[in-house]
């Protein structure tokens, strides 16, 4: 989930997000309505189109198909995105913290949770996301 405007400036996503908005910016890059986005998030659609506001600002987008085609300037393409977005809550936490190089021993640490676990989550990951490595994720 790399990102930024629709100009190739290719600033990530993480850099100008916050982890709410990028994860609004997935759900409507993938299709969904302020509505659908609402109630999958467990909050009002205002909310949603709040946060899609400052998504718009911070990308330097003015509508839901510069959004997608600026997410396409992303490493990660829309479909990757709507893939993502069927991560639990634990998985995209592993997910980020390995895409950013720790091992599944120092995840389990931070997590307080058993190695053998953080390696039973990212079999999960692999196989929704349909990738095979460690490398693949981070890319």
């Amino acid at each position: 989930m790399h990102c930024a405007a629709a100009e190739p400036a290719r600033v990530p996503a993480r850099a100008v997000l916050t982890p709410r908005q990028e994860q609004i910016a997935l759900l409507v890059a993938a299709g969904s309505t302020n509505v659908e986005v609402a109630t999958r998030l467990a909050i009002s659609a205002h909310t949603v189109k709040h946060h899609l506001r400052g998504v718009f600002g911070r990308l330097g987008v003015a509508s839901r198909r510069e959004l997608r085609t600026a997410l396409a300037y992303c490493h990660d393409t829309t479909s990757r995105f709507a893939h993502n977005c069927r991560l639990t809550s634990q998985e995209r936490d592993i997910a980020r913290r390995v895409s950013r190089g720790a091992s599944n021993r120092e995840v389990a640490a931070q997590l307080f949770i058993s190695p053998s676990t953080v390696d039973y989550h990212l079999r999960k990951i692999f196989r929704k996301l349909d990738i095979t490595s460690r490398r693949e994720l981070a890319g």
